[in-house]
């Protein structure tokens, strides 16, 4: 329990504190050009790098074929890792650390947008063909699969609801979800 709310604690160290969906990520969040949203709930205390909330697909290329969504310093690849600094996308404002924030990422085919509490932060468009993700992986909370199969990029951090959506939320969508749900964190 964090500031007097249930998650699930992360940590970045030996002990594995990673969870892996039984099944791979659906289709319809693969291949090229896929629209997808992904909603998280997360407190972080001290933010590193590159801390993976959610992933899928694997680390190591080729180009775009990642898909990582993460509470990171990078500016390159702080918010999102598609696997190329042209599809990377870090947070042009760094959520503050010790508090709850509702972190939103949605790609349409063409834009990547990242959010901090229902307000757009940082956007980008990769250009046609750019993401491209590996289909037959699994969801991982709390890491990114690396190319030989083992956990990277750990997060170290609280995660008390994660939603993914098979379509790109707009703006107005994004809002409405952190409206809802402000109230409980």
């Amino acid at each position: 329990m964090v500031d007097g709310h249930v998650g699930i604690e992360f940590f970045d160290a030996e002990a594995p504190s990673i969870y892996e969906s039984e099944q791979n990520a659906p289709a319809s969040v693969v291949g090229p050009n896929p629209t997808r949203t992904v909603e998280v709930w997360v407190w972080n205390d001290e933010v590193g790098g590159e801390e993976t909330m959610v992933a899928w697909s694997r680390r190591g290329g080729p180009s775009g074929t990642n898909a990582s969504f993460n509470y990171g310093t990078s500016v390159d690849f702080g918010a999102v890792g598609h696997w190329d600094d042209a599809a990377d996308l870090g947070w042009s404002s760094l959520p503050s650390s010790d508090d709850w924030h509702h972190l939103v990422y949605t790609y349409d085919g063409a834009t990547t947008r990242v959010y901090i509490d229902g307000v757009l932060d940082n956007s980008e468009e990769p250009g046609a063909g750019a993401v491209d993700t590996h289909p037959e992986h699994p969801f991982v909370i709390g890491a990114q699969t690396g190319s030989m199969g083992t956990y990277e990029r750990r997060g170290s951090l609280v995660l008390a609801r994660i939603r993914v959506h098979s379509e790109a939320l707009d703006s107005d969508g994004v809002a409405d979800n952190y409206a809802l749900e402000q109230g409980e964190f």
